[in-house]
C-alpha cells in the first residue's frame, strides 16, 4: 500500500467501527422496544386474588422481621444498662482514688 492510500483505509476502518457500533445499537434498541411498549400501554388491573394474598403474606412477614429487631435492641439495651450499673461503683472508687478527672 502506497503511503498516499493510507487516510482512505483510515476511513475505511473508522466507517466499519461506526457500522458495527450502530448495528450492536439498533440491535439492544430492538430488543428492549416492546418491553418499553407493553409498559407504556399497559393499563394496570386489579390484582389478582394470589397478588394479594403474597401482599398480605409479605406484610405480615416484615411485621414479624420488625418485632424480631425491636426484642434484638430491647436485649442489647438491657445489657448496655446492666453494663453500666456494674461499672458507676468502679467510677466513684477511682474518683475516690484518683480525684476528679480533670476535662
Amino acid at each position: 500500500c502506497k503511503p498516499s492510500c493510507l487516510p482512505f483505509i483510515i476511513i475505511i476502518l473508522a466507517t466499519m467501527a461506526l457500522f458495527t457500533t450502530l448495528q450492536r445499537t439498533t440491535q439492544v434498541a430492538s430488543r428492549s422496544l416492546p418491553r418499553l411498549i407493553a409498559k407504556a400501554g399497559a393499563a394496570r388491573g386489579m390484582a389478582t386474588e394470589k397478588q394479594i394474598f403474597n401482599q398480605i403474606q409479605s406484610s405480615k412477614n416484615i411485621q414479624k422481621i420488625t418485632g424480631s429487631m425491636k426484642m434484638v435492641s430491647a436485649a442489647k439495651l438491657k445489657g448496655d444498662e446492666t453494663r453500666l450499673a456494674l461499672a458507676k461503683p468502679f467510677n466513684e472508687w477511682t474518683n475516690a482514688f484518683c480525684g476528679e478527672a480533670v476535662s
